[in-house]
């Protein structure tokens, strides 16, 4: 369904472009047109990962001067071609929310195509309703209150075709609402009055006045995005403060060996949020051979092998006695495995 929405996205931009519309702004390529793509571009750079593997940027504010200033297809294309710009970067990069070698390329394709197309459709789309012709008579009055009424209406629309993709792949509604939806909007809003600024200076005192506005968006972007990493790596670190005490009341609690191991993999599993497999082996160091346990998500004891050979990751674990975290097994762990 989003695959199709994202096509239809990119059909009707340039469709829209091809043949114009009597519903839509006329408009011709300029310079000035040109000066607002860099600043998007440089906004982009502002990106930060805000929800799972999803990266946003605090940018709505210069697609709405555009589209107030230029109309809503020269909108609606720097919309679709920055955002997919934006999008195959974080392919190659590994960084999207579709990982490029554990997703078959049709999925990547599919991320691809909407990363642009959706937006492009919800800018065509909130243009066309918000009567994309008459823009030029809009009065400063107008502008008040028609400006701030657009950019909630595309940001949900936008937003909202965006998390879709997440809640059809299994995330839960009220967390994604709770944790991403709300804030990254409520975030987004607190720049229409920079949209309002720079649209009123533009009309008044033309591209200068502009550009220094939109050089400040930039600056208030790039703070804001300090203030998400430093929050970020704040929150990790309460989830691993969290997850050292869970350990040390586990420790606490266990009276005999099954209870400990038990407690252990709950903490474990809770920690990591993961529902999978959870091991714990005992070394005999004089046999070189050790017991291992496996446990699931509830702690309940999945299989016991009392006597094994350490072999794989588990021997590298053993020799050189450190913790390894791995993100991906099956393509990292030759560096740590050998043949024999």
């Amino acid at each position: 369904v989003l695959t199709a929405l994202g096509a239809l996205g990119w059909s009707l931009v340039v469709a829209t472009t091809v043949w114009p519309q009597p519903m839509f702004a006329p408009w011709v390529l300029s310079w000035e047109l040109a000066v607002c793509a860099a600043l998007v571009a440089v906004a982009r750079l502002l990106s930060f990962r805000f929800y799972q593997r999803a990266r946003i940027a605090i940018d709505s504010a210069f697609y709405v001067a555009v589209r107030f200033l230029f109309g809503g297809v020269p909108a609606a294309w720097l919309l679709a071609i920055t955002l997919t710009g934006d999008g195959l970067v974080s392919i190659l990069r590994d960084t999207a929310p579709v990982p490029r070698h554990e997703s078959p390329r049709r999925y990547i394709f599919a991320y691809a195509l909407c990363r642009g197309g959706l937006p492009g459709l919800a800018m065509l789309l909130v243009s066309a309703a918000f009567d994309d012709r008459n823009l030029h008579t809009l009065t400063a009055v107008d502008l008040l209150w028609v400006v701030p009424a657009f950019s909630a209406s595309f940001l949900i629309l936008h937003y909202g075709l965006t998390s879709a993709a997440s809640f059809f792949v299994g995330t839960a509604l009220r967390p994604l609402w709770r944790d991403f939806m709300v804030p990254v909007i409520v975030a987004e809003c607190t720049l229409v009055p920079l949209s309002l600024a720079m649209v009123m200076a533009y009309e008044s005192q033309g591209l200068p006045l502009f550009l220094i506005l939109g050089t400040t968006g930039l600056l208030f972007g790039g703070i804001f995005r300090r203030w998400a990493i430093a929050q970020d790596k704040l929150q990790k670190r309460v989830t691993e403060l969290r997850a050292i005490n869970r350990v040390a009341r586990a420790l606490a609690t266990s009276q005999d060996q099954d209870t400990l191991f038990k407690n252990l993999a709950l903490a474990a599993q809770q920690s990591i949020g993961a529902r999978s497999v959870f091991s714990i082996g005992l070394l005999d160091e004089r046999r070189e051979q050790m017991s291992l346990s496996l446990f699931d998500e509830t702690g309940a004891l999945v299989q016991h092998l009392p006597a094994i050979k350490p072999i794989g990751l588990a021997q590298y674990v053993i020799a050189n006695k450190k913790a390894l975290r791995l993100s991906d097994v099956p393509s990292e762990q030759n560096a740590y495995v050998t043949d024999e």
